[in-house]
């Protein structure tokens, strides 16, 4: 590591551990990549909505402490852009962004006043879901808050809600609420396919983007293209190790950073297509465990719209791997057959157990005990498989299948 007094530190999430702190010496690159011309265009008439909050700012040794992804938006929001966003484009207020007690729930409440909302900025695309359910589950209290900013609003959103409860159907939902509502912009992650079929449900020509491919330390990826999930390495920000090579196919990431780490893993299966070309496949462990990978793993529920989230718990037997599968299901729906027998192609599942707004309720106990205090809970990505030899996740199992 170099010596110098680093520009800022990031913070890991500490998830699966204690969160470390890590120096940056070189700015990640500028995340006004973001902003395109074809976005801009598009807010021309419209508004941006920040599925994300951005409120504290932690200090060590008089040092920021950040995260790759925060730290990006941070730049922008305290660039020359700042202005122009948050005076014509964002939907949130800045000083919103400046209060310590802003909630999630001012973003959504600004967010419905908005007609004319065009783009929403989310962590990922779980976190994206996530709230937009929260406002189609709780439309009245939502509702309840418009009415004393904005009559004319509320009853226009009043009728749509009472069009959606007589219809018993949320499809194409988000359309009503928002015409002209066009992409969600996210970061990437290996379970990112199972949440796309019900954001297509509630909106069904909608772009779904994630333009980077970033861990805490680094932003190794980038993709200016909507409709391709396949990334560019980003060699301004360091090299990868060519020799991490596992069954032929994939590629264990290991780098070196422009900001001091040499030889350091970060554990994320990539599938390279060239020397620069990658598919992100998701976590390494999983994949050791499963001989599956996470984005394959997602894809084999991607044919249906109804499937919240799901994860599976390894059964104390060393000698037999078998795993009980746990999931949510919208409308308490059960899974079809052909999906069974798909997943036991590669899984030994032993046992469906459904759950209800037990993942949320899992989402937070890990925000709530988790060593990275400044970590939001729209930036924590659920461990896909739940082990009782560990004892953290005993906990999580009993939050899930109490």
């Amino acid at each position: 590591m170099k010596r110098d007094k680093p520009l800022y530190y990031v913070k890991t999430t500490g998830t699966t551990g204690e969160a470390k702190l890590i120096p940056m010496y070189i700015e990640q690159d500028n995340a006004s990549f973001f902003f395109k011309k074809e976005i801009i265009y598009n807010l021309i008439q419209g508004k941006i909505s920040f599925f994300m909050l951005l409120d504290y700012i932690e200090f060590y040794d008089s040092i920021e402490v950040s995260n790759a992804v925060t730290r990006q938006f941070k730049k922008i929001f305290d660039s020359y852009l700042s202005y122009f966003i948050f005076r014509y484009i964002s939907a949130t207020p800045f000083y919103l962004y400046k209060n310590v007690n802003h909630s999630m729930d001012q973003n959504l409440i600004y967010a419905l006043l908005n007609k004319n909302l065009t783009i929403i900025f989310t962590y990922f695309l779980r976190s994206c879901l996530e709230n937009l359910d929260k406002i189609l589950f709780n439309f009245s209290y939502y509702l309840d808050i418009i009415k004393n900013i904005d009559y004319d609003r509320f009853i226009e959103l009043k009728i749509i809600y009472s069009d959606i409860l007589n219809k018993e159907d949320s499809k194409d939902w988000l359309y009503k609420v928002w015409p002209y509502l066009k992409i969600i912009i996210c970061g990437s992650s290996g379970i990112y396919n199972l949440y796309k079929p019900r954001i297509k449900y509630y909106a069904k020509d909608i772009i779904i983007w994630s333009p980077i491919c970033a861990c805490t330390e680094m932003i190794y990826g980038l993709n200016d293209n909507y409709y391709d999930d396949t990334y560019k390495f980003n060699y301004k920000q360091g090299k990868y190790y060519k020799d991490m090579i596992i069954d032929d196919k994939y590629l264990r990431l290991k780098v070196d950073t422009i900001n001091g780490l040499n030889n350091y893993l970060i554990d994320d299966l990539l599938k390279f297509t060239d020397d620069s070309n990658f598919i992100y496949e998701g976590r390494y462990n999983f994949y050791n465990e499963l001989k599956i990978t996470e984005r394959q793993f997602a894809l084999i529920f991607n044919t249906e719209n109804y499937i919240y989230d799901v994860l599976l718990i390894k059964q104390d037997d060393d000698n037999n791997k078998s795993y009980i599968l746990v999931m949510e299901t919208y409308n308490d729906k059960k899974l079809p057959l052909y999906m069974i027998n798909n997943l036991k192609k590669h899984i030994n599942i032993t046992d469906i157990k459904y759950t209800h707004g037990k993942f949320d309720n899992l989402i937070d106990y890990i925000k709530d005990t988790s060593s990275n205090k400044i970590l939001f809970r729209e930036q924590i990505k659920l461990p896909r498989i739940l082990d009782y030899k560990n004892e953290k996740h005993q906990e999580y199992i009993k939050i899930l299948i109490n």
